[in-house]
């Protein structure tokens, strides 16, 4: 059940819907939005809506049968806010808002995330990130399974898609832990039927070398090697160092 205002006008081509101050007799109080704005014709559309919870919207979105199939076998979560997306002819569009603990998990194929939040910015085929994050649990899933866990994480990450499958890139990561400071470039090819081509790039600094154990990527690395690594390293710090990953994921670790 649900209860609020509702006012609806007609304007040329354009008809206008305004919902306010909706309350929800139910447990989706939180979840759905309690204002929202339409207007829409035969040239545009345009959408804005005040908050909005990802595992509720996913189900009723028409998406690609691919990306359909991969959402339909994992989770997504966390509140959108203040929404807005346009549509105009030939397929082009905008959509722009705020989002807060954002939480992801589609497998041990794919990376999974926990409490991401910033903004975004998807116009076309262009997907931008602001990221502002605390407590954020990162999984990459291709090197590891044990998750990252962040105190900070904030930075630029954009994605984008092309004839050969989706470009991921940053400039700017920020990432920090109590041990952990790191500054980090990165680019992600994906292209279907081939492994994912990864290129990490960046400034570090380590406070406690004897806790590095947790961010061994123990899926690639040997039986041997992984355990030899994990007590190789009984105490020191890292004050400047640097990182360099570059090459396909499935041919870890790399011979150069």
């Amino acid at each position: 059940d649900m209860v609020g205002t509702v006012h609806l006008n007609k304007r040329g081509g354009h008809t206008e819907l305004l919902l306010k101050d909706i309350e929800y007799v139910d447990l989706y109080y939180d979840s759905l939005p309690h204002s929202m704005h339409l207007v829409f014709g035969n040239d545009r559309g345009d959408v804005t809506i005040d908050q909005v919870d990802l595992a509720l919207v996913s189900s009723f979105l028409k998406l690609k049968p691919e990306l359909a199939a991969m959402l339909n076998q994992g989770t997504i979560n966390g509140l959108v806010s203040n929404a807005s997306l346009s549509w105009l002819p030939d397929s082009q569009f905008k959509f722009f808002g705020d989002f807060k603990n954002i939480s992801a998990d589609f497998g041990s194929d794919w990376p999974s995330f926990k409490n991401l939040s910033g903004g975004v910015h998807w116009e076309n085929n262009l997907l931008g990130l602001s990221l502002k994050s605390s407590n954020v649990s990162l999984k990459s899933g291709a090197f590891s399974n044990t998750p990252y866990r962040m105190d900070h994480l904030s930075g630029e990450l954009f994605a984008q898609r092309n004839v050969e499958g989706w470009a991921i890139w940053s400039d700017n990561l920020n990432l920090q832990n109590r041990n952990l400071k790191l500054d980090l470039g990165m680019n992600l090819q994906l292209q279907p039927d081939e492994a994912p081509y990864l290129a990490l790039y960046g400034n570090l600094a380590y406070k406690d070398v004897s806790t590095l154990k947790q961010y061994l990527p123990g899926q690639v690395l040997g039986k041997d090697t992984n355990k030899w690594l994990k007590s190789a390293f009984k105490s020191g710090e890292v004050t400047t160092g640097s990182l360099l990953l570059q090459g396909r994921v499935d041919q870890f670790p790399f011979a150069k």
